[in-house]
């Protein structure tokens, strides 16, 4: 049973970490109402795959579902309907949903005992980190256009991928430059992700490092 459950989890990672990248590169072949579809479409890959990983247990799954439901819903109404009066809630919803996702998967590292498949897990939740932010992003551009984009704000349909973009590229603090904060709140949230994006690396890595070599159990 536990070989089964190992094997199973396994997989469900390595599908959930193979739609979080394929949300960073594929909508960029596609423009305009095509990217959204795209992007709408992986996005729910990635909510169907975190569900599936956590369906054994009882309460992850009713709160899973919960949270999943309304961003669901509201995310298709706001592709299709064009929305603008839901969008600062459907990037709050997703926001708590990718919130418990890094919570669930750090809890799930944390309490592991060996260096297994929970290295898939750890950079997951790097990943998973960087598109949260991304909503927030979303946020602070929708109450304030052109808090983080400025001039490069060309559209609704581009601004998830853009901010994805300059979300990862904060986070490993390359600091390219094309496109940075233009307001003080934005500039903290900015500051923030970038140390919470280098405590991670440090804190992660130092914990799989003190599991390497323990014993696998048979």
């Amino acid at each position: 049973m536990f070989l089964h459950q190992q094997v199973t989890n396994k997989y469900g990672f390595i599908v959930l970490l193979c739609s979080l990248v394929a949300l960073l590169l594929l909508p960029s072949y596609w423009q305009g109402q095509h990217k959204q579809v795209v992007m709408a479409l992986l996005l729910l890959v990635v909510m169907l795959s975190f569900l599936s990983l956590v369906a054994r247990k009882r309460v992850e799954i009713i709160l899973g579902t919960l949270l999943s439901l309304p961003v669901l819903y509201l995310n298709l109404h706001n592709l299709f309907a064009g929305g603008t009066q839901v969008s600062v809630l459907v990037y709050f919803l997703n926001v708590l949903f990718y919130l418990f996702i890094v919570f669930e998967l750090l809890r799930h590292i944390i309490s592991q005992k060996f260096v297994d498949f929970n290295l898939i897990a750890a950079i997951i939740v790097y990943l998973i980190i960087g598109l949260l932010w991304a909503f927030i992003y979303l946020i602070l551009e929708t109450q304030t256009p052109g808090a983080i984009l400025g001039e490069h704000n060309t559209g609704v349909e581009n601004m998830l991928s853009t901010l994805l973009y300059f979300s990862y590229v904060t986070m490993t603090t390359l600091g390219y430059g094309d496109i940075s904060p233009h307001t003080e709140l934005a500039g903290k949230w900015v500051v923030l992700e970038a140390i919470i994006g280098q405590f991670y690396i440090a804190i992660l890595v130092a914990r799989l490092v003190s599991l390497y070599g323990m014993k696998v159990p048979d």
